[in-house]
């Protein structure tokens, strides 16, 4: 007779990412593409939830938020298109310090221990449903898209990163309530950025109406 073979237990995301955060301890480099392979396949979910972590600070960060944000993007828009990320082979060379990687990784491990006990599966049509995925996509694109921008400006960073962070959490637990609450995010963060452009056209026009 033949032995039936048990399937194996998933490895628990905390476990995965303290494991990850450990071989990053010895390296001095990681591209992008190690990375997302070492993540297995809950790659593209981790790392729109890393790449988010730095940013939720009111301050603006200097110099990161472009290539992180222009990654989430490009993750935004594999969830927009219901398929793997269109990852650029540069992007994916890129080198990353491992060190950064390595704490942001375990920083990420602690949170998501309180992620746990907070977020269930509940409201599945919010996860399952294609409208609403085309809408998640949407917002982690827009919302990737906002934190590229290198502007010195308190919360210019903060709100696109929080609606990331929660919209990446809701995925991943399927809860679609948090997904709701990072929705709410990205309207907020929406008319954060449109009142920003405002003040600055009509500050543009006082100005040039004062040279005249």
């Amino acid at each position: 007779m033949t032995a039936i073979t048990a399937l194996p237990v998933p490895t628990r995301l905390t476990d995965l990412l303290d494991g990850v955060a450990r071989d990053c301890t010895g390296l001095g480099k990681i591209t992008l593409g190690d990375l997302i392979i070492r993540l297995e396949e809950r790659a593209t979910l981790v790392l729109l939830a890393l790449f988010a972590l730095p940013f939720i600070t009111p301050i603006p960060t200097a110099g990161l938020s472009m290539p992180f944000g222009f990654a989430a993007a490009v993750i935004g828009l594999g969830i927009l298109l219901d398929r793997q990320p269109p990852w650029p082979d540069r992007l994916l060379q890129v080198n990353l310090p491992a060190g950064l990687v390595g704490r942001l990784i375990s920083a990420g491990s602690r949170i998501w221990g309180l992620v746990d006990r907070l977020m269930r599966p509940r409201l599945a049509w919010m996860v399952t449903a294609k409208p609403c995925r085309r809408l998640h996509g949407f917002a982690a694109l827009t919302s990737g898209i906002l934190l590229a921008l290198p502007l010195p400006i308190p919360f210019s960073n903060a709100l696109p990163a929080i609606t990331l962070l929660v919209l990446a959490a809701g995925l991943l637990q399927r809860d679609g309530l948090a997904l709701m609450a990072a929705q709410v995010g990205f309207l907020v963060t929406l008319c954060f950025f449109a009142t920003v452009a405002w003040l600055g056209w009509e500050g543009l026009q006082r100005m040039l109406a004062w040279f005249n």
